[in-house]
């Protein structure tokens, strides 16, 4: 083999393997790109689940909020109640 014919066989071989791994590379990276754009879209959706959860606690906490106020007024309003019956005034359980 002569010279150039030496030189164009490296050539030739150069060229393969860099298409062989030129290849390889953009396959991984093709392949990492995919993945990243997946888990992107999976942080995306966990985000909007995280925000109707909080929506629907949100809403959960005043309606329970709302309630124990009530159960509180309406705890208050017995009470005053109870003490403005006959004989509740002092009354202390020992019969009398």
């Amino acid at each position: 083999m002569g010279g150039v014919e030496l030189l164009l066989d490296r050539f030739g071989d150069q060229q393969l393997g860099a298409k062989l791994f030129g290849g390889l590379f953009d396959t991984r990276r093709k392949g990492y790109n995919d993945r990243i754009r997946d888990i992107t879209e999976q942080r995306e959706q966990l985000a909007r689940k995280l925000e109707r959860t909080e929506e629907r606690l949100t809403k959960q906490f005043s309606s329970l909020d709302n309630l124990l106020g009530k159960m509180r007024s309406t705890g208050e309003f017995l009470g005053r109640q109870l003490s403005s019956l006959p004989g509740a005034q002092g009354n202390s359980g020992n019969g009398q």
